[in-house]
């Protein structure tokens, strides 16, 4: 009931300027983070990575790439973890369930009620997401010492994190190709909730 409740709210608030919205705050987004992560990864030469980017990752991989980014390059990253990194989930969240409401709306307005909850699966992937900053920040922070097995959490958590995104990228093409299949039996059933 409360998922139906949640899905409702964006449902009224669906549409062109929604999605719009959505991309402009989500393109932003990733030109700061871009930005940042440059300048972080500026002097580690080409060989560290970003765990959030990585599919997964050991503890030696992780290390060394702290140990890459050298002291500034840990505290821009501390900065991205807890501070821009936990804003930009709940955009890319906001884009998505917009992303999907309105292609599901169009595509499929009579299975809507079947559909709907996995319009809100981008939900799971913001708390994954947070999730994943809090413990890459906690290993972060806690250097020198090292902590293999919450490293290992923190990659299953990375892993998760991709595999939901998968999921909503591919219910979103499927909308997307079922709007242009079903256009014509569609018109005029768009936004059921208005």
């Amino acid at each position: 009931m409360r998922l139906a409740l949640l899905y409702r709210w964006f449902a009224l608030r669906m549409g062109r300027k929604s999605v719009l919205l959505s991309i402009l705050g989500i393109v932003l987004m990733n030109v700061i983070l871009a930005q940042l992560s440059a300048k972080m990864l500026e002097n580690s030469d080409g060989k560290a990575e970003i765990p959030d980017l990585a599919f997964g990752y050991t503890a030696d991989e992780l290390y060394t790439w702290f140990e890459l980014y050298g002291e500034g390059g840990r505290a821009i990253y501390a900065w991205i973890a807890l501070g821009v990194d936990i804003v930009y989930p709940i955009i890319y969240t906001m884009g998505f369930i917009f992303f999907l409401t309105t292609a599901f709306e169009y595509a499929f307005p009579r299975q809507i009620n079947s559909l709907y909850k996995l319009c809100l699966v981008p939900l799971l992937i913001a708390a994954v997401d947070l999730l994943e900053n809090v413990l890459l920040s906690v290993l972060l922070h806690s250097l020198p010492a090292k902590m293999p097995a919450l490293v290992a959490f923190a990659s299953a958590i990375t892993q998760i994190k991709w595999l939901l995104l998968i999921l909503v990228l591919t219910a979103l093409i499927i909308a997307i190709i079922g709007g242009f299949v079903y256009k014509k039996d569609n018109i005029g059933k768009f936004n059921v909730y208005k």
